[in-house]
């Protein structure tokens, strides 16, 4: 086990008994998604050790996640539990299981990363989270009972954090910080549609002074499924972007 995941496992494991506790409550359980825990292997974690930049690329919540297995999650002791999860976010993320999902999500994180690579002529790797550990319905009770977003943060120290999803952008910010926020907006023109289009939005370092030192930059734009027409031509100038941003 790399020392990363067993941070992780630990991470998850101080966290999990109290929001086990309070998701028996409610009426989800099974049905819906069952907690989306970090996990990497050793290939990963060697190459993550000498990647030129870390990204770490947050979708939104999953869809049905664990829930058509029969195990649940929140009736077994916390160590099976989150073993159970991580295994589980490896055997997703790591051997393929991906692809078999959200083909349009996956295809913009491999561009991101690929084009990246080559452009820079750098190492790039990326790995993946979610704003929601579970769904968003669950908003409060992870805030209050399982946020456990920063610690991820500094656990595996990403040079980047790249959000996929306009609507989240509060969401994330609030498990990372206490502070009133400033978001920095950039625009383009696009001449496909002859008019300035919005990219993203740059939340300047210091309002996250107390997360790793590695980190660099917090960058929130369109989840790929929201792109509309221009959605080509949006990921090119973004990257067009982000060349220029880590050159």
């Amino acid at each position: 086990m790399t020392l990363r995941n067993f941070e992780l496992r630990q991470l998850y494991s101080r966290n999990w008994d109290a929001f086990a506790d309070a998701m028996k409550t409610k009426s989800l359980l099974r049905y819906k998604n069952h907690p989306h825990l970090l996990s990497i292997d050793q290939e990963f974690d060697n190459k993550w050790n000498t990647a030129d930049l870390r990204i770490m690329i947050f979708g939104i919540s999953t869809n049905g996640w664990g829930s058509k297995e029969d195990f649940d999650v929140y009736y077994e002791p916390a160590n099976k539990s989150v073993n159970h999860l991580m295994s589980l976010y490896r055997s997703f993320y790591f051997d393929g299981g991906n692809w078999r999902y959200g083909q349009v999500f996956w295809n913009y994180i491999f561009s991101i990363q690929e084009i990246l690579s080559y452009r820079l002529q750098k190492k790039v790797q990326v790995i993946w989270n979610n704003v929601y550990k579970t769904e968003p319905s669950n908003h409060e009770l992870e805030s209050q009972l399982f946020n456990v977003t920063a610690e991820e943060i500094n656990i595996l120290q990403p040079d980047i954090i790249l959000l996929l999803g306009l609507k989240c952008n509060n969401v994330l910010h609030s498990r990372l910080s206490s502070k009133e926020i400033w978001w920095e907006s950039h625009e383009v023109w696009d001449d496909h549609n002859g008019e300035q289009t919005f990219l993203y939005y740059d939340i300047p370092r210091e309002y996250y002074s107390h997360l790793s030192d590695r980190l660099k930059h917090m960058i929130i734009t369109y989840h790929p499924n929201a792109r509309g027409d221009s959605a080509g031509i949006k990921l090119k100038l973004f990257l067009d972007k982000l060349e220029k941003l880590f050159h």
